[in-house]
């Protein structure tokens, strides 16, 4: 009670509100309005198979999680811009435990022994303060009651941004040898997740699956919030 009553109270000196709507959040809701909640259009085994097929056709990837396609209207992808470039790093803990919460059933088909997130090079480590793939990773594993594992794999190469690299080709070149895994053993016959916040060609998600498979791995599956 003590803390509904702070939150209420709070509410009233500084109002929040829907990043998708922009109407104001009741007391229960976080950062989006249950009616957009709704509206985001939640991918199904058929989306994701499509996704598997067109980002992994290798097969490295043993299956695909996410919420949705992503899409420039999405509060999901407004949400991601604000962890991501806005310091707002508490809303990534937030992201991955809507993940679980909106595709549960999907998480409870596979194995999963530890999770991994998408490294960030130290350099930009520093320059950012965070790991936005390690905030959703948690938030993810709080709901699935697993381990995050954040010193397996490094980024080893500094790669440019991804978002200048506008094909498949380019990502691939760039992200090649970008990872290592730092201890094997810690791999070695495991069911490995691998978290980031959105997955566009999947060339991030491909150099890191590839090192953990090469360190012994028994499968790679990968989650995100967006699939591009």
């Amino acid at each position: 009670m003590p803390g509904n009553l702070t939150r209420a109270i709070a509410d009233i000196v500084s109002p929040r509100f829907c990043v998708g709507c922009e109407e104001r959040l009741s007391l229960g809701e976080r950062y989006i309005c249950e009616t957009c909640l709704k509206g985001i259009p939640l991918l199904n085994d058929s989306g994701l198979s499509e996704a598997e097929l067109n980002h992994f056709p290798d097969g490295v990837i043993d299956k695909m999680i996410a919420i949705s396609w992503f899409s420039e209207t999405s509060p999901l992808r407004h949400l991601i811009h604000n962890l991501k470039y806005f310091d707002d790093f508490p809303v990534g803990k937030f992201l991955g435990h809507l993940l679980w919460k909106m595709q549960q059933a999907r998480f409870e088909r596979i194995n999963i022994d530890l999770i991994i997130p998408v490294p960030l090079h130290k350099l930009r480590l520093v320059e950012r303060g965070y790991n936005q793939s390690f905030e959703i990773a948690s938030g993810l594993a709080a709901g699935l009651t697993k381990k995050v594992e954040n010193d397996v794999v490094e980024r080893s190469r500094f790669t440019h941004q991804q978002v200048g690299s506008v094909n498949r080709h380019e990502r691939e070149i760039n992200m090649r040898k970008a990872f290592s895994v730092l201890r094997p053993l810690a791999v070695t016959g495991m069911d490995i997740l691998i978290v980031d916040d959105v997955i566009t060609t999947g060339s991030t998600i491909r150099g890191v699956a590839t090192e953990l498979m090469e360190a012994g791995a028994a499968s790679v599956h990968a989650a995100s919030i967006l699939i591009a």
